[in-house]
């Protein structure tokens, strides 16, 4: 069997290591991030939650996040691009003109913003990574640049990229380019109104220019950068900030040292950080390398920084950070564009490709040109699960899986038109695989538009339902060559299978194609067919009626409709509980993220109590050693002041020893009395100076006691503050620990609700498959409703066009589409209610031979008889009766039948006609049935109606045709055991209900004349047996129409036609045969000549040869004479026709 790669190409895939919600384990979510996992929140991230999103049929996100994923590739790619949100409505339609070059670039620049042995972020800004001006902007791009609010204004984080722009040109090697990154990003920064930013990037660019400038121009680059220095100087000089003021000096002070050596060769260059930054600390910078350059010596780290040209270190600032020139390129160094490599996965090994500006795309071009042609699925495989096979992969998800995934979203969403221009999109990408990804995309386009036809057919739309269909294949089965759907180079080759379609679908000889593009263009056949046809989407036309009754198929119908109505409730349940899941696991993963801050704060508060302990204990040692320094203190001031006071007093003496004045002095106090002294200096020195300098010892000791017991007091204090510290350290533990538990917890929830059975996907699964079943019960009761519909017209006669085929389309009205087929059903019991009358049976016998004798004769030679039942005779047996309804009908064959009955058919041609009211008055209305087919067999109703009970939910045969209709009656010689000359007649009994209406009665009454003609036929042979016979003795035969030939309704009757035919035996020749025709009354003979089959036959008009015969009374006696030397042995019957016309009896 044949393999159609177009049928599994895989354009959505769910990367689930991308996919936030996907994770495996939250426990790795929690360890440090590798290189893999820090894709997250990137490209990838977003373009894998999307898919998911759109498999969980969450179309209108997916819809903006496909969206947000293509608006800021552009913006990223396309700088000139308003980085506004909501930007990508406004742009739609024209996203397939963007430039590929810039797409390709944009690559790069992901490449090279990844250091070697860092993860490639790929992270979601509204920042341009390509530079301003590198590529030429497409026309139809220009009118869109000037939107949003101060739409020349960029995003400030433009202004960073740029910035890292320019510095990666400095890396490397390409100082004009970064020269004019950096005017480009001081401009936006002048439109932003940041003039601190402008100055700035203003310095940075001079310091980077005096740092790195070398060869002839350097001078001239020199000075040019001085007078950067100086616009600087401005700047800042405007915002007063004097820190930066003392920079510039500082640089232009060194730059014009710099120009006056321009001349001379720069000695050695190295790298340089804030004041002398030596090899030391760059290789700090660069430790991230670890694992990637191992054990390299440290020449080979800094022989991927760019050479300076000076040893100056030029001042700048940098995020609000003061730096150099030189740091700034060196921190962040990473190997130069030409020196670098990324390896990429593919079907045919490793394919490597040089990240260096003029070989990238022409090597990765190589890569996406072998796609074109490929043959295999393998061949196309972007791996894109790899996170280097994901950055080359930008180009072909933005000009081919993100418009099919778009155009899915748009096409799910009902959107048709939106989804086939996305799908046309996708046909313009460049490397698009004609073999394959074109057919891919083609069957969505197709699938789009039968689904977009198939609405407006459902909705009844007929002529635009065609128009849509025929752009796959015309009502003819021609392909049309102007179709969007075959005019695109891409789809040549699906044109060719297409066309082998439609020879296939016109029964021509064919080769097989695909079975996917065979199924899409003969559903679209089939519905054209069924338009040319007059059908509704549901196979069934104006004319077809079920074989079912009212009752039943409402009851069916109402079962569907429950179902659908239970599916869709159970699809609610389904979708919240997949949507309360996915509520939950956000909610649980934010606990986590919260109970990870916790612990991080609660140790951060552990750590705090910690130091605090640690103070507290110094602060205990301290005051232990104040209070051993004041124990210390009093115990040597009880020995050293006791001392000391001893050799005061004896001091104080010896000062006045040899003063023998006399003095008296009163009111010293002291032993808590007072003391008056009279006597000498020397005795009063004695006794006063020496209690002083006690006073004075017992002062300080009293003092020195106090300060032994504060410091006792105070070490206690420590000691207490010492162990709350200790105590809060220990509570802090706990509360580390019961935030560590938390987040165990918050993590053992969150992989639970990740591991058990019934989680978020599974729920969505669960959802989609009940939406499907809904659907499905939906169409099957909306069919069977129909189809109810149709039974509810046949037997009351209301079409009431309640019933509709586009249930369950739409937003609110797809979740309701059972409820409101069921209103709709439901509609149908009232109308019963309001409108049902009580109904008359009837039943009508008529006479074959009788009412229909022309067809007569030829039934007893052939077994077949078709006969018409004209409104007439119903109208004229029961007149005003409406609505009448066949339920059941008997055929009775009288004559020699054997006793196993007859075999036959009685067909009813399926056209039916009975009167209808309309607004002002009656009309004909003609309902079209498929044929009813009555089997006759000796069975009979009324008594085998014990064996055979009447269903209840089908029709009986012929049940519900109206009275008026084309019927063939059946009696096949080969199997009947009958002598047809020996049937006398056959009645068929018609039983029918029937409304009345007495306006009905009136109008047939003046309808219809009051005079009437009818035809009879009479056999002499069977009719008038002693007449025939004697026909071989008396040559004749006589027919008596006595007035009880006639109904008594049908007064006066008159001849208008008079036919005679002769039936010959079988074996007999055939020939003319003369005869004389007579009749009684008068005795009035007429001689003629039959012809050869034995006819005589009166003209239309003149009645002529019985012309004095016409308008007499038809009640008479006519005679049949043949010549006295015929042989009449070789007759086997002779029929005598009269046509007549009558009146109507008006008088009992």
């Amino acid at each position: 069997m044949a393999f159609f790669s177009e049928n599994y190409l895989v354009t959505k895939p769910v990367l689930e290591k991308f996919t936030v919600a996907a994770a495996s384990s939250v426990t790795e979510k929690l360890q440090v991030e590798s290189p893999e996992s820090a894709i997250e929140h990137s490209y990838a991230s977003l373009f894998s939650t999307a898919n998911r999103s759109f498999f969980q049929r969450e179309y209108t996100i997916a819809l903006r996040l496909y969206q947000e994923l293509r608006y800021t590739i552009l913006v990223q790619s396309h700088p000139e691009m308003p980085a506004t949100p909501g930007g990508s409505a406004v742009v739609n339609g024209i996203f397939h003109l963007a430039n590929m070059d810039a797409l390709f670039e944009l690559s790069r620049q992901h490449y090279l913003r990844t250091k070697p042995g860092d993860p490639i972020e790929m992270k979601i800004n509204w920042g341009p990574l390509v530079q301003p001006g590198l590529f030429t902007q497409p026309a139809e791009f220009a009118p869109f640049v000037s939107i949003g609010l101060d739409a020349k204004k960029v995003n400030p984080k433009a202004v960073d990229i740029l910035r890292e722009s320019a510095r990666d040109f400095v890396r490397n090697n390409s100082l004009d380019s970064a020269t004019k990154t950096y005017t480009t990003a001081k401009t936006i920064a002048e439109t932003l109104g940041d003039t601190t930013l402008v100055a700035d990037l203003t310095m940075e660019s001079a310091a980077i220019m005096a740092t790195y400038a070398t060869g002839a121009e350097r001078k001239t680059t020199l000075q040019k950068a001085k007078g950067l220095f100086d616009e600087a100087q401005k700047y800042y000089e405007s915002v007063g900030d004097e820190a930066a003021l003392a920079a510039v000096k500082t640089n232009l002070k060194a730059i014009e040292a710099d120009i006056n050596a321009a001349s001379t060769p720069a000695g050695p260059a190295g790298p340089a950080g804030p004041g002398t930054v030596g090899p030391a600390t760059h290789l700090g910078h660069l430790g991230h390398l670890g694992a990637a350059i191992g054990a390299a010596p440290l020449a080979h780290v800094l022989a991927i920084q760019p050479k300076r040209a000076t040893q100056t270190v030029y001042k700048t600032r940098s995020n609000g950070t003061w730096t150099n020139g030189a740091e700034i390129v060196t921190n962040a160094s990473k190997a130069p564009a030409k020196d670098r490599l990324v390896g990429l996965v593919s079907a045919g090994g490793a394919k490597n490709v040089s990240l260096s500006s003029d070989k990238y795309k022409p090597q990765l071009e190589t890569i996406y040109k072998a796609r074109i042609t490929a043959t295999k699925l393998e061949e196309l495989k972007w791996y894109e699960q790899v996170v280097t096979n994901f950055v080359a992969y930008i180009p072909h998800l933005y000009f081919f899986v993100l418009p099919v995934a778009i155009g899915d979203t748009y096409v799910e969403l009902g959107l048709y038109d939106k989804g086939i221009a996305e799908y046309k999109t996708a046909l313009q990408y460049a490397f698009i695989n004609h073999g394959i990804e074109a057919k891919y995309v083609w069957l969505k386009m197709a699938q789009a538009t039968i689904r977009k036809g198939d609405e407006l057919f459902r909705r009844e739309r007929r002529n635009d339902a065609r128009a849509v269909y025929e752009t796959l294949i015309s009502t003819a089965g021609v392909i049309p060559n102007g179709s969007q759907l075959y005019n695109v180079a891409p789809l040549a080759p699906v044109k060719k299978d297409a066309q082998e379609v439609a020879k296939r679908l016109l029964k021509q000889p064919f080769t097989s194609v695909n079975p996917s593009i065979y199924s899409v263009i003969s559903q679209a056949y089939i519905h054209l067919q069924q338009i040319a046809g007059g059908l509704n989407i549901l196979g069934l036309g104006d004319n077809d009626f079920p074989v079912f009754r009212f009752k039943y198929l409402q009851s069916v119908a109402t079962y569907l409709a429950d179902n659908a109505i239970q599916a869709e409730r159970t699809f609610i349940t389904f979708r919240s509980s997949a949507e309360k899941q996915k509520m939950e696991r956000i909610q649980l993963e934010n606990a986590v993220a919260l109970n990870q801050s916790a612990v991080s704060v609660e140790e951060a508060r552990l750590l705090d109590a910690k130091k605090e302990v640690e103070i507290a204990s110094k602060t205990e040692t301290f005051s232990q050693i104040r209070a051993d320094n004041a124990e210390a203190n009093l115990n040597d001031w009880e020995t050293i002041g006791w001392e000391l006071a001893t050799v005061n007093a004896a001091l104080a003496w010896a000062s006045n020893a040899a003063n023998d004045q006399d003095i008296k002095y009163t009111g010293v106090y002291y032993h808590g009395e007072s003391h008056d002294f009279d006597t000498d200096v020397e005795d009063f020195y004695d006794s006063v100076g020496e209690w002083r300098e006690w006073l004075n010892y017992d002062i300080q000791r009293n003092r020195l006691d106090r300060q032994v017991a504060e410091a006792d007091a105070e070490l206690a204090i420590a000691k207490a503050r010492r162990e709350q510290a200790e105590l809060r350290v220990h509570i802090q533990e706990l509360n580390v620990e019961l935030a560590e538990v938390r987040l165990e917890g918050a993590v053992a929830m969150l992989e639970y609700s990740q591991d058990q059975m019934f989680d978020e996907d599974l729920w969505f699964r669960l959802a989609a498959g009940m939406q499907d079943l809904a659907r499905w019960y939906l169409d099957k009761a909306t069919y069977a409703a129909f189809l109810m519909q149709r039974a509810y017209d046949l037997e009351f006669d209301r079409n009431l066009h309640r019933i509709r085929t586009d249930y369950g389309l739409g937003g609110a009205d797809g979740l309701l589409g059972g409820d409101h087929l069921k209103r709709d059903i439901a509609s149908f019991a009232v109308d019963y209610l309001q409108n049902a009358q009580k109904k008359n049976p009837v039943r009508l016998l008529l006479s074959l031979r009788e009412e229909f004798p022309h067809g007569w004769k030829g039934f007893t030679q052939t077994g077949e008889l078709s006969f018409r039942t004209h409104l007439e005779i119903w109208d004229r047996k029961f007149p005003g009766t409406i609505r009448r309804k066949l339920k059941k009908v008997e055929i009775f064959v009288e004559g020699l039948v054997p006793s196993e009955g007859s075999y036959g058919l009685l067909e009813h041609q399926g056209i039916s006609t009975e009167w209808a009211r309309g607004t002002n008055s009656y009309f004909r209305r003609t309902r079209v049935t498929p044929p009813d087919r009555l089997v006759l067999s000796s069975y009979q109703f009324r008594r085998d109606i014990s064996v055979f009970q009447p269903s209840e939910e089908m029709l009986d045969v012929f049940e519900n045709l109206g009275p008026e209709g084309n019927w063939r009656l059946q009696l096949p010689p080969a199997v009947n055991d009958l002598d047809y000359q020996a049937i006398s007649d056959i009645k068929v009994a018609f039983y029918f209900d029937a409304d009345f209406d007495p306006d009905l009665r009136q109008h047939v009454e003046n309808l219809y004349p009051k005079t009437g003609g009818k035809v009879i036929v009479l056999s002499s042979r069977f009719h008038f047996p002693d007449s025939y016979f004697h026909i071989d003795s008396e040559k004749a035969v006589t027919f008596q129409l006595h007035p009880g030939r006639f109904a008594k309704n049908h007064t006066n009757p008159q001849l208008q036609r008079f036919a005679v035919r002769i039936f010959r035996k079988a074996g007999a020749a055939p020939g003319p045969i003369p005869l004389v025709i007579g009749r009684l009354s008068d005795g009035n003979e007429t001689a003629v000549t039959t012809t050869a089959q034995g006819f005589i036959l009166s003209n239309i008009t003149t009645m002529a040869p019985f012309a004095d015969w016409k308008g007499d009374t038809a009640v008479d006696s006519f005679v049949v004479r043949f010549p006295d030397d015929f042989d009449t042995t070789q007759i086997d019957d002779i029929q005598l026709t009269i046509d007549y016309t009558f009146n109507y009896r008006t008088t009992a």
